[in-house]
């Protein structure tokens, strides 16, 4: 008996060939190839549902100034020099002085966002006085796109409807495979924005709907990012007790939001255990700024 087989050889490169077979083992070859057929089903489905998510835009520049300011801080507006069609959902820049000799540091608050220009004001944070004429350089990184802003943050939902009972290792392989990551919370002023946009930005049926976060519990009742630091430890959702102290397997944290009238503000913070597979979730990505 004769059976059509296909091997694998990489990640994208198969080949079809004809193999002879037993008998004996048909049995093993049939639950072989449902198995494949089932692998090839899920491959070509992630395939699909990751080339058809919203993926957001990212450019990034730089804009050189000479500055000088008598007070702390000094208000600025630089050019994109590029040609969009639409204003930047989020714009994230920061400044240094050109030289390395000087020890200046700044932080730049980002004012007004518009189409082709961003206003900011640079602040200088090293000590609470002006600056001479000084050379900066801004760099930023501006996102065109559905989704919102925090710090060098941007987060957003790939879908905003639909229903995608994954665990938190298929979602964070999706956002990856959108070059983004799970989001860590860092503070209460990120949760607030976080959660505003999922409230504002996805409809379903359901009453709420759910997203895994990178961050990780321990039973110490800390909460730590995925680079390490602290993460936000707070806002928990009521409903349920959490987050649960008692669970040892329960490490990994999400968040849940109210999107009906009768469930506006209803939602928090939750820990589980990360191979969970639950309804009512969405993936929420993020790309953060590396400068």
């Amino acid at each position: 008996m004769y059976k059509m087989a296909i091997f694998r050889h990489s990640l994208s490169h198969y080949s079809v060939q004809a193999v002879r077979i037993g008998n004996g083992d048909c049995l093993y070859f049939q639950i072989m190839e449902l198995l494949l057929r089932l692998f090839l089903l899920s491959y070509f489905w992630t395939f699909v549902t990751s080339s058809s998510a919203q993926r957001p835009t990212v450019y990034n520049g730089t804009y050189e100034v000479t500055s000088q300011s008598k007070t702390s801080s000094s208000f600025m507006n630089f050019a994109y020099r590029l040609c969009l069609n639409s204003v930047p959902a989020h714009v994230y820049a920061t400044a240094k002085p050109c030289s390395i000799s000087k020890s200046h540091e700044f932080k730049v608050t980002v004012l007004q966002i518009l189409r082709g220009n961003v206003v900011v004001m640079v602040t200088r944070t090293d000590q609470a006085s002006g600056w001479d004429a000084l050379d900066l350089i801004i760099t930023w990184t501006l996102y065109i796109g559905n989704g919102t802003g925090y710090e060098q943050h941007f987060i957003w939902l790939p879908y905003t409807t639909g229903n995608y009972a994954w665990n938190k290792q298929v979602t964070s392989d999706f956002c990856k495979s959108l070059d983004g990551k799970l989001v860590d919370i860092e503070n209460k002023a990120m949760y607030d924005v976080v959660y505003k946009y999922m409230e504002s930005s996805f409809t379903s049926s359901f009453d709420n709907v759910q997203s895994w976060l990178a961050m990780t519990y321990d039973r110490n009742v800390t909460i730590t990012q995925s680079n390490g630091q602290p993460g936000y430890n707070g806002d928990w959702l009521a409903l349920g007790g959490y987050p649960k102290a008692g669970y040892a397997s329960w490490t990994s944290v999400g968040i849940r939001v109210g999107i009906q009238p009768h469930t506006l503000g209803n939602g928090g913070m939750w820990t589980w255990y990360a191979m969970s597979s639950a309804d009512r979730l969405a993936p929420l990505c993020a790309y953060n700024a590396a400068h």
